[in-house]
């Protein structure tokens, strides 16, 4: 007979058991300002840990230029350039062509401006189409979150805002970190639309590097938080049993670098007329060409005559290989690239600098970002880790920013976005088949398969000769060397 009341035990019970989402999982986590030489035992013990028994880029991942938060979130998040998705920095103007006007974008709230973040939402500053559009646009069954995610709750001409988001409002603190881990679980967990992407995003260390520097131990607490919280990420992964079933990547938008002192930096008020002109982070805007050449002759010979380490650029002589000048309607007539040890501030005097610190007798204890990408102070900290990581290894090859879009694409087994990015340095750590991506080089492929095809043909002919009649006679089989041909990158 059957026992109707272990039959209604079982039906109860089955709705709360935890289902997962059926397609491969990614959990991105951004630690902002995470320089790549902070994971060590003695810093960050539990990531040490972590990095040692996963894939370790220990030279880190180089952001794009310029080196700022909002700009390398998104070129992380699509795989293109500054200049190709539109985001030049944190804080930039456009040129309205039409009215000859310029507008802001301040997704930061710097000016706090009302009205301002709703403003930098707005569909027509993005361009490209991020991981988590990309993901959910591949299947229905497909669900993405983000939680505090720069730019994840901005319109992209591309498709909606994910499943699931919340905005970055203020600085977190630990214990709301702690309930983003409880956040995160229940993402990947819940009865309906789990989510098989989440990207998530921590303000610090970056906030304190700002203010505190390296110097002054400060930023030593707040890594021991930091590790703290990742440790309780990964202990619960595993209480859970998806320690096994997400791909996790570890990263951040870009390094830090000390400031040596209030003699340098260049309070640019002191030698333009700030009236006459806009200011970015990094760019100024003049509206006037005479203008933007005194602007640059001006702080030319401010630079040369303090011995600071800080370029001063036209904005048709910056270099081209940052792909940063193109979006010509919202860079700047002048970029200003202060060198590592520099800083270049739009709203002091050096005059209030030496009350401040008392002519150099107080030590400036501060650090900063947005220098070349290129110098290793910029570049961010990369561990990946989980069931489609081929092995453990250490790499000591430093990735570039753009390549983690196509290579979490390859990840959750989606096809991506055209996108600036490539496979070529990444891809051959993942143990899943590789997607073509738009701009991956075929040459490698290409080659191969033609010398495959040779060798094949090689070996029918042998084994034809070899089992051809003793009394055929007066065929001659006649063999042509064939050159493989490549071809060019697409």
């Amino acid at each position: 007979m059957v026992d109707l009341t272990l039959i209604g035990a079982i039906l109860f019970v089955l709705p709360s058991i935890n289902s997962l989402n059926p397609h491969p999982k990614l959990l991105l986590i951004s630690m902002d300002g995470f320089r790549y030489d902070l994971v060590t035992p003695d810093l960050v013990p539990n990531i040490h840990f972590w990095a040692k028994q996963n894939l370790w880029f220990t030279k880190g991942l180089r952001p794009q230029y310029v080196s700022y938060t909002a700009p390398n979130h998104l070129s992380m998040t699509t795989g293109l350039y500054e200049e190709s998705h539109g985001i030049v920095s944190n804080f930039f103007y456009e040129l309205d062509e039409a009215s000859h006007t310029l507008k802001s974008y301040d997704y930061w709230n710097y000016t706090e401006v009302p009205g301002i973040i709703e403003e930098s939402e707005k569909q027509s500053w993005y361009f490209g189409e991020p991981i988590w559009i990309t993901n959910e646009k591949a299947n229905a069954s497909r669900h993405s979150a983000c939680l505090q995610w720069p730019l994840c709750d901005a319109k992209f001409r591309s498709g909606s805002k994910p499943a699931y988001y919340t905005t970055w409002t203020k600085y977190q603190k630990y214990e709301e970190w702690i309930s983003d881990i409880d956040t995160i679980i229940e993402l990947f967990t819940r009865n309906v639309d789990p989510v098989n992407f989440l990207a998530w995003y921590i303000d610090e260390p970056d906030t304190t590097l700002h203010k505190h520097g390296f110097t002054d131990g400060v930023y030593l607490k707040t890594l021991a938080k930091l590790d703290e919280v990742f440790k309780l990420l990964i202990d619960r992964l595993h209480k859970h049993k998806l320690i096994n079933e997400i791909n996790i990547i570890l990263t951040a938008d870009h390094g830090h670098a000390q400031i040596n002192g209030i003699n340098n930096i260049l309070c640019v008020k002191d030698y333009v007329d700030s009236t006459r002109i806009k200011f970015g982070l990094n760019l100024i805007y003049t509206a006037d060409e005479a203008l933007a050449h005194e602007v640059y002759n001006n702080l030319t010979e401010a630079v040369r005559d303090n011995n600071l380490k800080i370029n001063v650029y036209m904005r048709n002589d910056f270099p081209d290989k940052h792909f940063y000048k193109g979006r010509v309607s919202r860079i700047g007539e002048v970029i200003l690239e202060a060198g590592v040890g520099y800083e270049v501030d739009f709203y002091c005097t050096k005059e209030k600098l030496n009350k401040k610190y008392d002519y150099g007798a107080k030590k400036l204890n501060k650090s900063t970002h947005g220098q070349d990408p290129e110098r290793s102070e910029m570049h961010a900290v990369l561990i990946i880790g989980g069931p489609k990581i081929i092995d453990v290894y250490q790499s000591e090859q430093a990735v570039r920013m753009i390549d983690l879009y196509p290579f979490m694409c390859s990840l959750l087994g989606v096809f991506p976005a055209p996108n600036n990015g490539s496979l070529d340095s990444i891809g051959y750590y993942e143990g899943a088949h590789r997607l073509p991506d738009m701009n991956q080089n075929y040459t490698r492929f290409i080659v191969f398969s033609i010398l495959g095809i040779i060798v094949i043909g090689l070996v029918c002919i042998i084994v034809m000769a070899a089992l051809r009649p003793a009394d055929a006679e007066g065929s001659d089989y006649e063999t042509s060397s064939v050159t493989p041909t490549t071809s060019a990158s697409v």
